[in-house]
């Protein structure tokens, strides 16, 4: 008796869906930081507002001065 492991289709692999990149312009961003500003420092309520990672608003808050 011969036992065939489970073979996956190597194009199924290739089809897997793929989080689409964000571009946020300069108003976006400074809308995000304000929004952080006003609501009591909060990153993670701040993210989860705008479907941003937390790192993403640390960030922004500390190039705030550049845009």
């Amino acid at each position: 008796m011969v036992v065939i492991g489970n073979k996956r289709n190597k194009k199924a692999r290739n089809r897997l869906p793929q989080k689409k990149r964000r571009q946020w312009n300069v108003r976006e961003k400074l809308m995000v930081i304000h929004y952080f500003e006003n609501n009591k420092r909060n990153v993670h309520g701040t993210s989860k507002k705008f479907d941003i990672q937390p790192k993403q608003v640390r960030d922004w808050v500390k190039k705030k001065k550049h845009y």
